[in-house]
């Protein structure tokens, strides 16, 4: 029988490998610069979490079920060690993963930053210098410069 609003849950398996992609997605949101942006408001984040894992998740359910499955989530889930402490422990994990991930976007995005100002003050445009929401600094127009380029090449490239 398939529900109209999620209709990959079956079973308690589904139901595992959808919490396991919300807490990877939830560590990301947690730390990456666009999206734990301050003038993203408060509730509209846990929904952008929820559609995303949900979008995710549908990408990701032919490769999860069946007998030639690329992501076998469910092989260390034990009965005699206890289920719920090693699917906590699975979960953990997945926002730990989603965490350093956003934290990888952020050190690229600071570094970029970094050289866009040193760049600026090198060429004597380190006044001219705009307001960067994501911040919420005043950053150069250089640095905003690099920083859009870079966004443009990972979305084109299909890095994100």
């Amino acid at each position: 029988m398939r529900t109209f609003l999620l209709p990959y849950i079956h079973s308690y398996q589904d139901l595992i490998f959808i919490l396991h992609i919300l807490s990877r997605v939830t560590g990301l949101f947690l730390i990456s610069p666009i999206l734990s942006n301050t003038s993203l408001p408060g509730m509209i984040r846990p929904f952008l979490v929820f559609m995303t894992t949900l979008l995710l998740s549908f990408g990701l359910y032919d490769s999860y079920r069946g007998s030639d499955a690329a992501i076998h989530l469910l092989g260390f889930l034990n009965p005699e060690k206890g289920i719920y402490f090693s699917l906590l422990l699975g979960l953990l994990k997945e926002l730990a993963i989603g965490y350093l991930i956003g934290f990888a976007f952020v050190i690229l995005f600071e570094s970029l930053i970094l050289a866009g100002q040193t760049a600026s003050f090198m060429i004597g445009f380190s006044m001219a210098t705009a307001f960067d929401p994501v911040s919420g600094t005043q950053q150069t127009v250089i640095s905003q410069l690099f920083i859009m380029i870079t966004s443009l090449i990972l979305l084109v490239t299909d890095l994100h």
